[in-house]
């Protein structure tokens, strides 16, 4: 709850310092509050293992894990995807693709979609993750997987994005940059 706080905290900071002077006495500290995402992601890598390793015990079900998460998310992602294609002609059906959230054209088409994206991600691979998670082999070539693609996407070597403003969020924001941040969470509660 003491993470949660900071990590709410983190987020309220950055938004509100966007559209505010800077501080003469805290000059662009706000900008740190961005950090409260991945705070977010590393409680969501802890709780998801809590409530997988728990569940998984008494029912041993993978599509329950999958139906929960479902309906925690989809639903009211799409009912924000139908209001920013009404109210701000955003593209529904680009918005909602399950590779859109690798689209850097897409990722962040409803606002703050990005990090539900990640989520998302994050708990479609996650069983397999779990499963494998004590191979030491696993552990050294999808975290490897991982940066490099994150790699390959911030020395651009796609070719596919002439916007660089675009590309640099982008950078930050992609699945595969802010995966690392799911397992601290998960290895934390998992040791």
């Amino acid at each position: 709850d003491i993470a949660r706080f900071f990590a709410i905290f983190g987020v309220i900071v950055v938004h509100v310092g966007q559209y505010s002077l800077p501080s003469p006495f805290f000059g662009d500290l706000h900008n740190f509050g961005r950090f409260g995402v991945q705070l977010f992601f590393i409680i969501s890598g802890a709780t998801v293992y809590l409530t997988y390793n728990k569940g998984i015990k008494t029912t041993n079900n993978l599509l329950i894990f999958y139906i929960k998460r479902f309906f925690r998310i989809i639903p009211l992602f799409i009912i924000m995807a139908v209001i920013y294609f009404l109210l701000d002609d955003k593209p529904f059906f680009k918005s909602i693709l399950p590779w859109s959230g690798i689209d850097p054209y897409a990722y962040n088409n409803i606002a703050g979609g990005w990090s539900i994206w990640n989520e998302m991600y994050f708990y479609l691979i996650f069983p397999l993750y779990y499963k494998f998670r004590t191979s030491k082999i696993f552990n050294i070539i999808l975290p490897l997987l991982f940066v490099s693609i994150s790699i390959l996407i911030n020395f651009r070597f796609f070719g596919i994005i002439s916007d660089s403003e675009i590309l640099l969020d982008f950078d930050y924001l992609n699945f595969f940059t802010q995966f690392v941040c799911f397992v601290v969470g998960v290895e934390f509660l998992g040791k």
